[in-house]
Formats: structure tokens, C-alpha cells, sequence
């Protein structure tokens, strides 16, 4: 299917019927085709500039996708990115996109370049927001939240206190955040974010802006790609309270990079040693990632911009171990619906640090019940009862007091 590419009657809105593109692998383009040089590890369709523009309108920097096939039972949902301008794949009969390795497993068997439909998801969007500064407390004590104007919450059917997705339409990295309505101080067509999100994203008020650096955001609806995590249960809930009130963590935001390779299949991630701290965290630890209405559980390990797995590794370098960044291997990345250049909620896994905790001294936490229990043979019937809820009393401080060590690293 021929790309329609007169600007005179290009769609100015997503295409309703799919637009047909053959997908091929990795070494058929060069590098220069690509908006950013990780874009090649990214869980993305990368469509032509001119059939990304058929298929999302002239106006759209990202968007997701909806995959069909003739070999799949189901579409596929992905987030879709256009090569770099300028630099697309030659012109073919049928346009040439690529898709990530473990993308093409959900839609192809063993064609090496199948053809695929792709249709536009519709989503609303608001267009280029200016970012501009609403408050500095605001900004630093409010991580996920943003700030529109009531006419831009109504431009995407939105209200005050929905979540929305934000994106830099240079790299299409998202972020979900929490969204308020401000008619005070702001005006239609400008967006406020907390500064941590500012320098995630890689944006920056028109005024501070370096060279090149991007100064809007847009806002849409957000779109899941896999399924979010499963309901958990009351008694689960309980227990992840408990656990968070008696452990206590640190939940920050992270922007993600590519894994090593080696890690890959691991189900682990790496920080450098200021976020381990910032985590209170220990090698080797579980932590949890959030990303949209999804969650993944990994270990979590030290990495050093001079270290063997750097030098060795060729698809990334010393620049990629940077402070607030996580390196997450794609394995991991698919599991929460998150591309490199998204940020992420990372936070230890309390659960976690509460059976390291508490194991070696089990013994001693068994000692205080077998002991207690002993003792409550010992009295009358009428006074067991108490006696029973004494010993559970104690067991309880005997716990709070083998974690406090944990509690004082996250004040």
C-alpha cells in the first residue's frame, strides 16, 4: 500500500483504516535513521516521517499504534516513533519500519520481513504546552503532578485530578503524573511539572533553555500496551502497609536507559552508587518500578562508569551511568509498558528488606514467642488470654526494634 505524501490532502488527524508497512530487521538501517541513538533498544515502531504522518496527522510527534496481521488473532498495541527527518529508509513500494525483536514475536511467526497494518489509537491530545515555572514549592514537593489550564484539561476530556501521560515530542519520553487544574497565574497553551521532572525529561522553561533543548511538553490520555498488574488482595494490601510503616522507604523517579546484556533474562537492574544510597538500598536488593498502572520487581545492583561490564558491553558506555538514570535490560522494560527515556517510580521493595532483616535474627524473634507461649502455660485460664496478647505485644516490639536500623536509613 502506497503512502499518500501530497501535503494538500494528507490527513490532518489519525488515519481510521491501517496504513500497510513491511517491517525489517535492525541492520538495514543506518544509524542516522534514528532520533536518538538508543532508539534502536527502544520496545517502539519507528515509522518513515512520511507514513508516521499519514498514519497520526502532521501535527504528532509520538503516538501509539494498533498492529494487525494476518498470523495474529489479536492486535497489538504499541508506542510509535518517526525516524529521524531527513534521514528516513529509502522510499519503497511499501513503506519500511522496524520493530523491536521481542515486538515481532507478538506479530509474526517466521516471515523475515512480514507485512503489517497499522492504525493510529485514538487519544487526545493537547499540542505543545510551554513549560513554564506556576511555583517553586510546588515544584519541589509535588514530583507527580502537573499543572494545565482548565481550557487544555477540557481540550483532552479531562478533569482535575485524572491521570495523564506527558511527553517530549523530541524523544518521546513519557511520564504519567497527576493532573491539577490552574486558572491562577497560568495561561491556555502552558504546562508547569515538578523541577525533577523538568530534568528527567530533559525540558526546560524557554528562558533557561540551552541551545536545542526542548521547552514544551504534551499531555494525552494515557495508553497501556501490556496488561497492568493483577489486583492484589486485602490481605496483601495490609501486609504491604505494615511492611511500608515498619521498613519506611524512599520512592524516587528514575529515567530509564538500556540494560546491560548482560543482564538480560536476570531481572535485574544497575544505578550508580549515589542512587543506591538515595534508595537505601544494598547490592543485591529487591526494588520495586512503577510505571503507568504497572509494576515489576527486580534486584537491584550497583554500576561504575569504569567497570568491566561498561568496557565490555558494546551498546553502552560510561556517559549512560549517570545519577537518577536506571539501566534496565528490555526484558524488564516490557514488563512495565516503559521505553528508554521514560521515567519510572523506583523505591525498595519492602518485603524484601524485612526477610534480610529479620532472618538472622530469628532465632532470637522465635526465642521471644516459644518463651512467651511457655510462660503463658503457666497461669491460670482466666489470665492466658492476656497472656497470649502480651507475647504477641512483645513478638511485635521485637520485630520493631530488628528493623529500626532500616527505618533510620531513610531519614
Amino acid at each position: 500500500m502506497s503512502v499518500n505524501t501530497n501535503p494538500e490532502t494528507t490527513p490532518r488527524g489519525p488515519t481510521t483504516s491501517g496504513v500497510t508497512v513491511q517491517v525489517h530487521p535492525r541492520q538495514e538501517f543506518d544509524t542516522v535513521a534514528f532520533r536518538d541513538s538508543i532508539d534502536q533498544f527502544k520496545d517502539v515502531l519507528v515509522l518513515p516521517t512520511t507514513t508516521f504522518t499519514s498514519v497520526f496527522g502532521p501535527d504528532a510527534e509520538a503516538g501509539y499504534a494498533s498492529l494487525s496481521s494476518p498470523q495474529t488473532s489479536e492486535d497489538v498495541i504499541v508506542y510509535t516513533l518517526p525516524f529521524s527527518e531527513g534521514d528516513d529508509p529509502p522510499k519503497t513500494t511499501v513503506p519500511k519500519a522496524y520493530l523491536r525483536g521481542s515486538l515481532r514475536e507478538q506479530v509474526i511467526t517466521d516471515d523475515a520481513r512480514p507485512e503489517v497494518s497499522v492504525t493510529a489509537v485514538d487519544t487526545a491530545d493537547s499540542g505543545p504546552l510551554d513549560v513554564m515555572r506556576f511555583s517553586t514549592k510546588t515544584e519541589s514537593t509535588q514530583p507527580t503532578t502537573c499543572r494545565l489550564h482548565p481550557d487544555d484539561l477540557a481540550s483532552i476530556s479531562s478533569s482535575d485530578g485524572d491521570s495523564v501521560e506527558l511527553y517530549n515530542p523530541d524523544t518521546g519520553a513519557r511520564f504519567q503524573a497527576t493532573a491539577r487544574k490552574a486558572s491562577v497565574n497560568m495561561d491556555p497553551g502552558q504546562i508547569s511539572v515538578s523541577t525533577r521532572c523538568r530534568k528527567l525529561l530533559n525540558v526546560e522553561f524557554p528562558e533557561r533553555a540551552a541551545d536545542g533543548q526542548t521547552t514544551t511538553l504534551h499531555v494525552r490520555h494515557p495508553v497501556r500496551t501490556v496488561e497492568g498488574s493483577d489486583e492484589k488482595g486485602v490481605r496483601s494490601r495490609v501486609m504491604d502497609r505494615l511492611l511500608n510503616w515498619a521498613v519506611d522507604y524512599h520512592e524516587v523517579q528514575l529515567r530509564l536507559n538500556i540494560g546491560l546484556n548482560a543482564d538480560e533474562g536476570r531481572s535485574a537492574g544497575r544505578v550508580n552508587a549515589d542512587t543506591m544510597d538515595v534508595l537505601a538500598i544494598n547490592d543485591g536488593d529487591r526494588v520495586r518500578i512503577q510505571s503507568k498502572n504497572t509494576e515489576t520487581t527486580v534486584r537491584c545492583r550497583p554500576i561504575d562508569p569504569e567497570s568491566h561490564f561498561i568496557e565490555t558491553d558494546s551498546d553502552i558506555d560510561a556517559t549512560d551511568v549517570r545519577d537518577r538514570t536506571i539501566l534496565l535490560p528490555s526484558t524488564a522494560r516490557e514488563r512495565i509498558d516503559a521505553v528508554c527515556g521514560d521515567i519510572v517510580r523506583v523505591r525498595r521493595d519492602t518485603r524484601h528488606v524485612a526477610i534480610r532483616s529479620i532472618t538472622p535474627s530469628m532465632f532470637a524473634f522465635l526465642g521471644v514467642v516459644i518463651g512467651g507461649l511457655e510462660i503463658v502455660d503457666l497461669l491460670s485460664p482466666s489470665l492466658q488470654p492476656y497472656g497470649v496478647v502480651l507475647t504477641l505485644f512483645f513478638a511485635g516490639v521485637a520485630i520493631w526494634l530488628m528493623l529500626w536500623p532500616e527505618r533510620v536509613r531513610c531519614r
